[in-house]
């Protein structure tokens, strides 16, 4: 009974949101009811976000826009200056949203497949994106390239990235190389990168953490959770596990923030 209740307010919640935020919400909300993917949003403030037909752009709006998956308010607020690394930008839905939540915000966004980083471009070109949102082909982790399969299907952008491969190479760098090139204070790292998190975080040495305010990281199973949270917590950070609803033996966000 509780859970009925819990989702029957959960889609009043959505519902409601589309018809605040967007010109389209009936389409919108059309999409969610028969499982539609690459459903363009159309927002009343004139941002519009586009996907390709396998992207659940919906689907990515209500985690970004409407559960604040990587912004709770306990969390982080975006504001104007701050420093983000967006790694795992996908389509860029995140960097549209801390645009348009800050304007003036700086966000360095990094997206390795090129399938997506394309998306990813479109979506920023047609956009009032500020100057200092900065979209990066390339991506973060251990080695100097990484391949994905050519893929053009569902799984297109939602790959591991490995060191083999038949696509092209796509030039890779470490956390430490993205965050050498901010200046200053970084508000948060957010990683949401298809299971390469320890890649990308146990090597960062303690003086980068030490001007990061925050982080949040998609884990992709229990070990890497565990692990993930070890490694932030030796460099000082208080730590929070949060399961992701209906996929809580294996997916869930780790919010990492110092005092």
């Amino acid at each position: 009974m509780l859970n009925r209740i819990m989702n029957r307010l959960r889609t009043i919640r959505n519902r409601r949101h589309l018809r605040l935020d967007l010109e389209n919400a009936d389409e919108a909300w059309s999409a969610v009811h028969r499982g539609a993917r690459g459903v363009a949003l159309r927002f009343r403030d004139g941002t519009t976000i586009t996907g390709t037909a396998w992207d659940d752009v919906v689907g990515i709006y209500f985690e970004i826009f409407v559960e604040r998956c990587y912004t709770p308010p306990w969390f982080y607020r975006p504001a104007k200056g701050d420093a983000v690394l967006d790694v795992g930008a996908n389509i860029g839905v995140f960097t549209l949203f801390l645009n348009r939540a800050a304007p003036g915000i700086r966000v360095n966004a990094y997206e390795p497949h090129p399938l997506t980083f394309a998306t990813l471009q479109a979506n920023m070109s047609c956009n009032a994106i500020g100057n200092g949102v900065v979209a990066h082909n390339t991506a973060i982790g251990r080695g100097e390239v990484v391949r994905f399969a050519r893929a053009t299907g569902p799984d297109s952008g939602h790959q591991a990235a490995t060191a083999t491969g038949d696509g092209d190479a796509i030039p890779c760098a470490t956390l430490e190389a993205a965050a050498s090139a901010v200046s200053g204070p970084i508000a948060l790292v957010k990683v949401d990168t298809e299971g390469a998190e320890l890649e990308i975080l146990e090597p960062v040495p303690a003086s980068v953490w030490a001007r990061v305010a925050r982080v949040v990281v998609e884990y992709h199973d229990l070990a890497k959770r565990d692990a993930v949270v070890r490694c932030l917590a030796g460099h000082g950070y208080t730590t929070r596990v949060i399961p992701a609803r209906g996929y809580e033996h294996h997916l869930g966000l780790v919010y990492a923030w110092r005092a």
